[in-house]
């Protein structure tokens, strides 16, 4: 089940990703900075208001909880409609008070998409806590695909941003209107609320919630301080460089982390000496494959951002490129200690360190001035998640107690070093270069956990080879 949770939520991810690249090409520089303005900020409206009850799905499902589905999907209903009215006035708030830079126009139909986002938030937390796998899997890879379609048709008709907005409500409405959610749905009655259920969902999920749209809020504050600072144009820019230099690794560990929580939550039920050891070997993990990444996203992302957007975006391209790259390991890092110690069910630390890593990264960003570029709001963010990032580790270690073994922090750094080197050394000229070289470090890196017993893949290699061998005995005659 995990497995399908994975491919459902990387199709999507993906798909938003390429969706993101085609639309820039497609419109104006400002009118793809206003789409990715409207869209940041209504997913961060919805996700404060709503994701908690997704987030709270992955530990009170119905099974574990004891009570009948219906009942489940009863307290859920009811947690929705509290949502829609909090994320009504949040959005009004921020609004009103011109915190997010939207333009007017534009209001309407990121408020209805706010409500049909939210809508597919829950419908997802109810197949999670059903644990209906393939209905969620064909929900959430319908709802993306028609979304994709739509947008596309309506901008080349000439809709521009209204129109990449209006494909998304139709995406979302097409998978609510799937026959598995109204089924889903159908048993559910207002009256059936389990109260006392709902207030334990609230009280966890509000807290994961926050650790899960940790992303979100940084990315949000960013390009609306780019907005209010350079205007749409450069913050479409922004946007389009720092998604696709930073989106890799965080498409890959947003998935990850799906299954990775259930998992650890499994460990930490079962005690808080396991508990530990879960987050102890996610974090080793974490940063076998940040470090490596960040590395050589810091040398390539120059090379590559030149030969994938053109000199039409700017010289300061190729400067924030080799930073989002970097951004996106230490972000990965963080997310992954923040999950530790929402495992650990520690709530107020876990808060104290969401307000401190975002107050950092909103004071960085306070300080620059009138002249600020692109450039100055990602070096801004780098040094307040780097920063971040250690104090984080330091709590983690001394104060919950996660235990580290040696070499989770000297094999990722020699590895890195070691594809530093075969990428310094590599000549790069043209993308066909790049990607050899990106291969070598790659290639030399696992060379290096496999020589260093960090990473095994000996495993892998021989059921491919079994399965090679046995496809390769059924073509004999």
């Amino acid at each position: 089940m995990t497995l399908v949770y994975f491919i459902a939520l990387l199709g999507s991810r993906v798909l938003s990703f390429v969706a993101a690249i085609l639309f820039a090409r497609l419109m104006p520089a400002s009118d793809f900075g206003d789409y990715v303005l409207a869209n940041n900020n209504t997913l961060l409206w919805s996700m404060l208001s709503s994701y908690w009850l997704t987030t709270s799905a992955f530990r009170f499902m119905a099974m574990k909880s004891g009570r009948e589905a219906a009942t489940v999907l009863s307290t859920l209903l009811v947690g929705l409609t509290y949502s829609l009215i909090a994320a009504g006035v949040l959005a009004a708030v921020c609004i009103g008070a011109s915190i997010s830079p939207l333009r007017p126009s534009l209001i309407p139909t990121s408020l209805l998409m706010l409500v049909l986002i939210m809508a597919t938030d829950v419908t997802g937390a109810c197949f999670t806590a059903s644990q209906s796998a393939g209905a969620y899997l064909s929900f959430n890879l319908r709802r993306a695909i028609v979304g994709f379609l739509a947008s596309l048709v309506l901008i080349l008709g000439g809709f521009g941003v209204v129109g990449a907005m209006l494909g998304q409500i139709v995406g979302c409405a097409a998978g609510l209107s799937q026959r598995s959610v109204v089924a889903l749905w159908r048993p559910a009655r207002w009256g059936d609320a389990d109260r006392a259920l709902l207030r334990r969902v609230f009280i966890y999920g509000s807290i994961g919630s926050l650790a899960f749209s940790f992303y979100m809020m940084i990315h949000v504050i960013n390009r609306d301080f780019v907005a209010l600072h350079l205007g749409s144009a450069s913050t479409g820019r922004f946007a389009l460089v720092f998604d696709t230099f930073y989106a890799p690794i965080g498409l890959i560990c947003s998935a990850m982390s799906l299954g990775r929580m259930a998992s650890m939550h499994a460990g930490a039920q079962a005690s808080h000496a396991s508990g530990l050891q879960q987050i102890g070997a996610y974090l080793e993990r974490s940063l076998l494959f940040a470090l490596p990444y960040a590395v050589g996203g810091w040398m390539l992302a120059p090379r590559l951002a030149a030969l994938a957007f053109g000199k039409e975006i700017g010289d300061e391209v190729e400067t924030y490129a080799s930073l989002a790259a970097v951004h996106g390991a230490v972000m990965t890092l963080i997310s992954a200690m923040l999950l530790g110690v929402l495992v650990l069910d520690r709530g107020r630390p876990l808060v104290l360190a969401l307000v401190v890593t975002l107050g950092s990264n909103l004071g960085a960003l306070l300080i620059q001035g009138p002249e600020a570029h692109a450039v100055d709001f990602a070096r801004a963010t780098l040094v307040a998640m780097s920063f971040s990032v250690v104090l984080l580790a330091l709590w983690l270690v001394f104060v919950d107690g996660v235990r580290l073994r040696w070499w989770s922090m000297i094999v990722p750094t020699v590895g890195a070093a070691l594809m530093a080197a075969c990428l310094w050394f590599t000549h790069i000229e043209g993308v066909y270069d790049a990607v050899l070289a990106a291969l070598l470090g790659a290639a030399v890196y696992a060379v290096w956990c496999q020589c260093t017993g960090a990473l095994d893949f000996r495993p892998a290699l021989a059921t491919i080879i079994q399965r090679g061998s046995a496809f390769s005995r059924g073509l004999d005659p």
